[in-house]
């Protein structure tokens, strides 16, 4: 069975911040370089045979990541939401880049990101926007190199099959159900290069986690569920999940504890 590996990123590399700053550029830019300095150093990542996915809080801060990997000259990353950009959601007076509405960030990034010109119908971008998932959707499946992070809102996060995919970075509350099937995306195995899919927290989803792990490690824990969905995650949920969960659970109480007592510098 793939195992997952799930990395907590405790102190002093956990970042935890207050709700009303979690949007700000100054936050956001802290895990993007976190998730870059992955790319250049963990193996998978680093030579393109992996690729990663950054589940974001919504569209909004999923925009303002994308801008932020951009400015950082980050190339190979999408944004994958719901969102369709309409002009009639933005002023048509001068929009002063440094003052720009909530709608203005998330209207601009698409039209960037997905080559909208100036005048263009709304029938036009929605198919832009629909193209523009299916070839993001397919690079990220077939050309991890070339599609590496995919920025995801509420979408992608079940019955998407993608092997490449290595890294799960969680930046929403997600817990049970949601959670758990989160963290499906990256245990299909790809080739041998591929020993385990990563989690890596930065809502502090620890305790969610155990209960999710807990809940789905049950022998009722497929009960109504597509079969295709838990197909690879599990061979015998109760003999082998559940101890080897044991085992990774202990050892992050483990390195939780250390933490806590300041013995990592």
């Amino acid at each position: 069975m793939n195992a997952l590996i799930f990395a907590s990123l405790l102190s002093p590399f956990f970042f935890e911040f207050a709700p009303e700053v979690r949007s700000t550029y100054q936050s956001l830019g802290k895990i993007v370089e976190d998730i870059i300095l992955d790319f250049a150093t963990k193996p998978r990542l680093m030579n393109g045979a992996g690729n990663a996915m950054l589940v974001a809080d919504d569209i909004l801060t999923a925009c303002k990541f994308y801008n932020i990997f951009h400015e950082h000259e980050f190339k190979g990353c999408a944004v994958i939401s719901s969102y369709v950009p309409a002009p009639s959601d933005i002023s048509t007076s001068v929009v002063d880049l440094e003052h720009r509405t909530d709608e203005e960030i998330k209207y601009d990034t698409y039209c960037k990101m997905i080559g909208v010109k100036p005048g263009e119908e709304v029938k036009s971008i929605a198919k832009k926007v629909e193209d523009f998932e299916k070839e993001a959707k397919r690079q990220f499946v077939d050309e991890p190199a070339n599609m590496k992070l995919l920025i995801v809102v509420d979408k992608l996060l079940t019955g998407f099959d993608a092997p490449p995919c290595t890294y799960l970075y969680l930046d929403k509350h997600m817990q049970d159900h949601g959670l758990f099937q989160a963290i499906c995306r990256v245990n299909r195995l790809d080739d041998e290069t591929k020993d385990f899919g990563y989690i890596v927290d930065y809502r502090k989803l620890f305790g969610d986690l155990q209960d999710s792990l807990a809940m789905y490690s049950s022998d009722k824990a497929f009960a109504g569920y597509d079969a295709e969905e838990v197909d690879g995650f599990v061979k015998n949920v109760v003999k082998e999940s559940s101890e080897c969960f044991k085992t990774i659970l202990a050892a992050l109480d483990a390195v939780e504890r250390q933490a806590k007592r300041g013995l990592f510098v």
